[in-house]
């Protein structure tokens, strides 16, 4: 990238109130940078992927209308080639302060988007990993299992861990919980690994919600939203269409809220129910029942991705688009 002949400083004065990107050179060489970086990182853990995490990535993070019965051979074909062309691109040493700017907003944009890609597939590693080392279900393709155990009768009769209340509360550094009554360690186990999937889905949605955070930025909440500057639509350098923000952002609109809508409240009060009922078979009933929820969440989430895409597709906003592209990984 080639910045020559621009002044030392430069702020936008063609962008929104609520934008501040700083445009001088030493700011538009770490933007360039950290795309950079970030893009090499995604492609290194990428390539170190195994097939079920990149059918899952393809399944839950890859824009489509449906589970597709052929589907494409590099879900990450968008993405890679906005990549290799913004790689090819520099900014002219006599471009206006509209030009830096769509760069650097460009930059950005792909940044956060290695980013998150690196972020899903670490998540579906780690869901393999979970399955793989403890035995329970999860929302991946070819480890989706229904939950299930030996009968309450053997539980009973042949419980060689046995795990408290008060154990399975401290497992999750909370406090609390009966301290004499007993099940089947392995079943609470598995009761904590199942809740440890939902939780750890929950934070990586945050996660992309986070790096998208100045291209959502009308849903953004408390400090958050006044700790960072929306980007307002802009030229993509390669190519001088136009990325819509505001589309992206109304389409955003309902997978954020439904996130937003798990708080931290419900989740201590569902675990306070499970420790309050401890025994064998309403353990092995809260085992079931989350593993199901997990599924669901993952589904629901994918559902309603599918229903903003098409609603886009209405807009006229290509099914290749890096709209699209980032609200999958959302």
């Amino acid at each position: 990238m080639s910045s020559r002949g621009a002044p030392h400083k430069l702020v936008s004065n063609e962008l929104s109130h609520h934008e501040e990107l700083t445009l001088d050179d030493d700011s538009m060489k770490k933007y360039w940078d950290d795309f950079n970086a970030a893009a090499d990182e995604m492609k290194a853990v990428w390539e170190s992927s195994e097939l079920p995490v990149r059918r899952a990535f393809l399944q839950y993070f890859t824009p489509s209308l449906g589970d597709a019965k052929q589907p494409p051979k590099d879900p990450l074909a968008t993405i890679n080639d906005n990549v290799a062309k913004m790689k090819g691109c520099k900014v002219p040493s006599d471009a206006s302060v509209k030009e830096r700017g769509d760069f650097a907003k460009h930059l950005q944009l792909l940044r956060s988007i290695c980013c998150t890609v690196m972020h899903r597939v670490n998540e579906l590693k780690w869901l393999i990993h979970v399955n793989q080392e403890n035995g329970v279900p999860v929302p991946v393709p070819g480890y989706e299992q229904a939950y299930s155990y030996r009968g309450l009768e053997d539980i009973s009769n042949s419980m060689v861990s046995k795990m408290r209340a008060s154990d399975f509360l401290g497992s999750l550094e909370l406090a609390g919980g009966e301290g004499t009554q007993e099940v089947d360690g392995i079943v609470g186990k598995d009761l904590i690994f199942l809740l440890s999937i939902e939780n750890k889905h929950h934070l990586y949605n945050l996660v992309a919600q986070h790096y998208f955070e100045r291209f959502l930025e009308p849903f953004g909440e408390g400090e958050a939203a006044h700790a960072t500057r929306a980007i307002n639509e802009y030229q993509i350098p390669y190519n001088g269409k136009v990325f819509r923000t505001g589309d992206l952002a109304h389409a955003a609109a309902r997978i954020l809220r439904e996130s937003n809508k798990i708080t931290n409240y419900a989740h201590i009060r569902k675990v306070y129910r499970m420790a309050e009922n401890w025994t064998n078979r309403r353990v092995l009933k809260a085992a079931k029942q989350q593993a199901e929820e997990n599924a669901h969440n993952f589904q629901q989430r994918l559902n309603d991705k599918r229903e903003q895409m098409r609603a886009l597709l209405k807009l006229g906003i290509p099914a290749d688009d890096l709209v699209m592209s980032v609200l999958f990984l959302l």
